[in-house]
C-alpha cells in the first residue's frame, strides 16, 4: 500500500526542524511543525519520503530490557 504524499511544505518544515534538532523522534518533529490529531502520523508519512530521497535517516530505538522505543531520525549529509 503506497502512502499519500505529504505536500512539500510540511516535508520542508520537517526537514528544516530535523536539521535544527538532531536525532528527533517522531513526537517531538510532530510537535515543531504540525498541529491537529493527525500530526504524528503526517509527520511519519513526510519523514518516510524524506528517507526515500535519502535526506533523512531512521535509527530504530533500543530498550535494554525489550519492548519499543521510539526511532531516532537525523539528517543525511545530502
Amino acid at each position: 500500500m503506497q502512502m499519500p504524499q505529504q505536500p512539500p511544505v510540511l516535508r520542508d518544515r520537517v526537514l528544516a526542524a530535523l536539521r535544527q534538532q538532531p536525532r528527533a523522534t517522531v513526537q517531538q518533529l510532530a510537535d515543531q511543525t504540525t498541529a491537529g490529531e493527525s500530526a504524528i502520523r503526517q509527520t511519519r508519512r513526510a519523514l518516510v519520503e524524506l528517507e526515500r530521497a535519502g535526506l533523512a535517516a531512521r535509527q530504530p530505538g533500543h530498550r535494554p530490557q525489550g519492548g519499543r522505543a521510539p526511532d531516532f531520525w537525523q539528517p543525511t549529509g545530502t
